[in-house]
């Protein structure tokens, strides 16, 4: 009889085939004593990524596949359903983990009775760890009631936010409290899907644990499109922020905010995510994660649905402004002006890469 798995590791992939054999292999190499199941979906890769899964040596996975590509949250959530860990742990199909990853994050999740355990993730782009010596807090650092709702709401007015517990790559969640309070990744989302399922978890999380470590190794991949990119180039009009703002007021009315306040937090949510989203798409442009020309026409018709958006409109003037970003990018969509936002958008992407990189 085959002994319950202590960690179960979720790997969504969508034409990983370059990428795949090597992080299955970091997590079969783990020097973690109890047993591991590898659950992977195949999200409508048709690339041959499943042939590669099929040929791995290890006795403990299981291999989903969809016929067409749903997006990473609908194969995130197939992961969590079928799989019988005892704890989670997500893991992107082109990223590693050092070996010591979940022998690490086990001992304190299990031992020390956490919900949830993260830590921090070095950035390698051309072998170069771009976070080197970065962390998220100065040690390790336990965070209880008041002190995880103080530090999800500081996250919407800190635009130079990176990792943290809503934004950790590296981390161990209880698979039970997900069950137990029906937590899936929201699929009407293709972007900031992952942060919103950890705004919906950590609503009900009563004790995390950070660690001071960079356990988990994502790759910048300049030149190649990432799921981010794909969610983005089929579209994200404003509902979708909407949506955001109301995953993000659930949140935390749950943890125990008021109506006003947590009303106030979501419509500031609103505005910084629609700038994230600006952002991002311009860094990819910038990266050459997308074509020019068609990165440039999708984020014109981005800029022209928040130009015309009367709640933006209400929201930018309530919009709670940090003194580290672009007051160009604020002020242009008070003016409305599609040009400067452009202009603006572009010139802030392109120094956040290049402070990304002399750091």
């Amino acid at each position: 009889m085959k002994k319950k798995p202590a960690i179960s590791v979720i790997i969504p992939f969508y034409n990983a085939k370059k990428y795949l054999e090597e992080c299955i292999h970091s997590v079969k190499n783990q020097n973690f004593e109890h047993p591991i199941e590898i659950v992977l979906i195949d999200d409508g890769s048709s690339d041959g990524s499943s042939e590669i899964v099929k040929k791995i040596d290890y006795t403990n996975f299981t291999l989903i596949i969809n016929e067409r590509n749903l997006g990473p949250a609908n194969a995130r959530n197939l992961g969590i359903k079928k799989s019988k860990g005892e704890y989670l742990f997500f893991l992107d199909a082109d990223d590693k983990i050092t070996k010591s990853t979940l022998n690490i994050l086990y001992k304190e999740i299990k031992y020390s009775k956490f919900d949830y355990v993260f830590c921090d993730t070095q950035w390698i782009e051309n072998s170069i760890n771009q976070r080197k010596n970065k962390f998220s807090y100065s040690r390790n650092k336990i965070f209880k009631h008041r002190e995880l709702t103080s530090e999800m709401i500081n996250r919407i007015y800190n635009p130079n936010h990176m990792g943290g517990p809503l934004s950790a790559k590296c981390r161990l969640i209880k698979r039970n409290l997900l069950i137990k309070k029906k937590i899936l990744f929201e699929e009407k989302l293709r972007y900031l899907e992952d942060e919103i399922f950890m705004w919906d978890f950590l609503s009900v999380v009563k004790k995390a644990k950070y660690i001071k470590k960079q356990l988990y190794i994502y790759h910048v991949h300049p030149n190649v499109e990432t799921g981010v990119i794909r969610g983005l180039n089929l579209g994200f009009p404003i509902s979708k922020f909407k949506i955001i703002a109301r995953h993000i007021y659930d949140s935390l009315r749950k943890r125990g905010c008021k109506k006003k306040e947590a009303k106030k937090h979501s419509i500031q949510s609103f505005i910084y995510f629609v700038i994230n989203v600006l952002l991002s798409y311009s860094k990819s442009i910038i990266h050459k994660k997308v074509k020019f020309k068609t990165g440039i026409e999708l984020r014109r018709k981005i800029i022209e649905e928040i130009i015309k958006n009367n709640e933006i409109e209400k929201g930018i003037h309530e919009y709670k402004a940090s003194k580290k970003e672009s007051v160009k990018i604020i002020n242009a969509i008070k003016s409305k002006s599609k040009k400067f936002l452009e202009i603006a958008c572009h010139d802030r992407a392109k120094e956040i890469l290049k402070l990304r990189r002399k750091n």
